[in-house]
């Protein structure tokens, strides 16, 4: 059986914890090449015995265009098909523990304890702590006195890429405070789409990248900040998910 570190974060430092009381030594981490270094440094020191490592992004930005919210194509490039890759030069399948939670989005509101990996059919995936919140996370951590992620202390709510279109604006800017060069140079990049898609500089630093299809919500914000939009892309207009209460 396997326990897969996806992110260095407090869900996978929990679920680490879990599968090694329950028997499980075979873990592994995906670097995707877009780590934070504190999260490289804290895997590190984890001793993890089995690194992959995710393919170009830049050439998936040539493929793909920037990642947005609502296409997170480079979840599936830079994470998912290293995985896949490794698996099949092993052959076989067997179950992988994963830190997924029903509180963590509207996508895994739904999660099953087990289920069947929907990218890798010869995966089973086990998730034991998705019914668990964010604080009986961090409750397990100080309890069982586990390492974590340095990040958490510096303001960051979910611990990912450093460039992730799901991350808080906050986050973004504690970012550019920890890794001024890394903000620069990705702006840069989002500066060449928006001259490409014909969108204002100013829409783009109000996180209009951050959507494929953007929501009503952030249409309004750009009317009432006298933001002009010129773009092809469409509104998402379907209203989103309810999480219901699984306790």
């Amino acid at each position: 059986m396997q326990c897969r570190i996806l992110r260095g974060g407090k869900d996978s430092t929990v679920v680490r914890e879990l599968a090694r009381k329950a028997g499980v030594t075979d873990c592994y981490y995906v670097d995707t090449g877009l780590e934070f270094p504190e999260t490289a440094a804290f895997v590190e020191s984890l001793g993890i015995p089995l690194i992959l490592h995710g393919p170009d992004f830049q050439e998936g930005l040539r493929k793909n265009g920037l990642p947005t919210k609502d296409d997170r194509w480079c979840c599936e490039y830079l994470k998912l098909e290293p995985v896949r890759q490794w698996r099949e030069t092993r052959g076989g399948s067997a179950p992988r523990f994963r830190g997924n939670r029903w509180y963590e989005s509207f996508a895994r509101a739904g999660l099953p304890g087990v289920a069947v990996n929907p990218y890798y059919s010869g995966q089973l995936n086990l998730s034991p702590i998705r019914s668990w919140r964010a604080l009986e996370v961090f409750l397990y951590i100080w309890w069982r006195e586990l390492p974590l992620n340095p990040l958490y202390e510096q303001g960051f709510e979910r611990v990912g890429c450093w460039m992730c279109p799901a991350m808080l604006e906050s986050e973004y800017e504690v970012t550019r405070e920890l890794h001024p060069e890394k903000i620069s140079e990705w702006e840069k990049i989002i500066g060449r789409y928006a001259k490409k898609e014909h969108i204002s500089d100013a829409a783009m630093k109000c996180g209009w990248w951050r959507w494929k299809s953007p929501p009503p919500k952030m249409v309004s914000l750009m009317k009432e900040r006298g933001i002009q939009i010129s773009t092809k892309r469409s509104v998402n207009t379907q209203k989103p998910m309810k999480i219901k209460n699984k306790r």
